[in-house]
């Protein structure tokens, strides 16, 4: 064990272990900004740069550091530059292992007159309330690349998986009675856009059974009132649902309409002229787009659903689902921001977030105005600072940065990125004796060349 140990600390503390250290060091570093380059920070930071390999890898660096300034004992006034140099790395090093526990980044949206001190950190966060004990309970959800399966029993529901990056997929399944249609959709004046792909279905779970462009309405029917529509009479038995609570006067007066437009197999019936669904189009035209009939399928709803997805360039929906309890028979999902009133089986009321997890600030931040959008004046604790587009400001171990202005004209709002690192003038410290070393070391190699 000992022999193991003295070859470990040989090869840590020699000159050679240090160097190819740092060269790794340098290569991950390298490896992380391309993927942040093609990927995004999301990736970066979950596989790179806030992985436990890189703490590993600073640790490891840091005490080949430690145990090679312990092999030049005794101090020698000829070898300060390398002292520096070892002691310059390893503050640098021990601070960014502290700095990526303790520090914090979010982001915050001011609007003019309106004061703030809370920031929405870059993690996401499950949050329910029970509305009559005020009773709240959280669970953090921490970015991963393989789906995480939670199973959590949280209140009145099972949180099963979340999802960091999702794709949407619009599922079939069989469901008598009823219809679902894919149709194209594209733009009237921009021939060069491309044309986008419009689901509907009669289930009106996930998905509209309607579009609206204008004065135009296209309508999408469950079979039961196509068969209605067909032979709009009071002796129709197929419309004894609908005229429940509806005349049939009422009933064509709603849809037998000269710009509503119904969807069937083979294109689209105009419902004016009194619901006899006489005229087919194959094309519509709206007041914005151009409309025709991709699919139909009968006997078929579609379901919305969120999986995994390995795109990660192109895809940034964080997805939750979970069950209520009493029913697992329906996964439902939320997207980031959504809220969810949830009624648990003893007649309780609950509110489910999936949100940005909140971070209170030590200081209040107002924005009092913006000139140009590109020029802001915000208060920070009632002192006033003018700040640029792309402009950083530091406040105690602060750093705002001005992202951008959005929002209408009259209502501008004002987009700030914040980062709080309590080590951020140590690692300067240990880059300025870092610095210095580098500079004593080139003057002492100079000195003995032209001795």
């Amino acid at each position: 064990m000992r022999k193991v140990l003295s070859k470990i600390d040989h090869s840590l503390s020699s000159v050679y272990g240090t160097v190819i250290l740092l060269v790794v060091f340098v290569i991950y570093l390298v490896i992380g900004s391309t993927v942040d380059y093609f990927y995004g920070p999301k990736i970066a930071d979950t596989l790179v740069f806030n992985g436990p390999f890189f703490a590993f890898l600073l640790s490891v660096i840091t005490l080949s550091l430690i145990l090679g300034l312990l092999k030049r004992r005794p101090f020698r006034k000829k070898l300060l530059g390398v002292y520096l140099f070892h002691v310059g790395l390893i503050i640098l090093l021990v601070a960014t292992i502290f700095s990526s526990i303790v520090s914090k980044s979010g982001h915050i949206n001011l609007t003019s007159g309106l004061e703030t001190n809370t920031m929405e950190l870059n993690k996401n966060q499950a949050q329910i309330r029970n509305r009559q004990t005020g009773e709240t309970f959280y669970v953090d959800l921490n970015f991963s690349i393989r789906p995480q399966g939670l199973n959590l029993d949280f209140g009145p529901v099972y949180l099963i998986s979340y999802l960091p990056f999702s794709r949407k997929y619009h599922a079939n399944y069989d469901s008598r009675g009823e219809n679902s249609v894919k149709i194209l959709r594209q733009s009237r004046y921009l021939s060069n856009t491309k044309a986008q792909t419009l689901y509907l279905s009669t289930n009106q779970e996930d998905y509209k059974s309607r579009i609206v462009d204008g004065n135009l309405e296209i309508l999408l029917f469950n079979q039961l009132m196509l068969k209605c529509l067909n032979n709009l009479s009071t002796v129709n038995p197929d419309c004894s649902v609908f005229l429940r609570r509806k005349s049939v006067a009422e009933l064509k007066a709603e849809f037998c309409v000269s710009n509503k437009y119904l969807v069937k197999e083979d294109g689209f019936y105009s419902l004016g002229n009194g619901c006899r669904l006489d005229r087919v189009k194959l094309e519509l035209v709206g007041d914005s787009f151009k409309y025709r009939l991709l699919d139909f399928r009968r006997d078929t709803a579609l379901k919305l659903e969120y999986r995994y997805s390995s795109n990660y360039q192109n895809n940034n929906s964080d997805i939750l689902k979970y069950y209520e309890k009493g029913n697992t028979q329906k996964i439902y999902q939320m997207r980031l921001g959504e809220k969810r009133e949830i009624i648990d089986y003893d007649g309780r009321f609950y509110d489910l977030k999936f949100q940005k997890k909140p971070f209170k600030l030590p200081f209040d931040i107002r924005l009092k105005g913006i000139e140009d959008k590109s020029v802001a004046t915000i208060l920070i604790n009632g002192h006033k600072e003018r700040v640029k587009l792309n402009d950083k400001l530091y406040r105690e171990s602060w750093l705002i940065h001005f992202d951008s202005v959005s929002g209408p004209s009259n209502q501008n709002s004002l987009n700030l990125s914040l980062h709080y690192d309590p080590l951020r003038i140590v690692k300067v410290i240990g880059f300025a004796i870092f610095c210095f070393s580098l500079i004593l070391i080139g003057l002492s190699i100079l000195s003995r060349k032209f001795r």
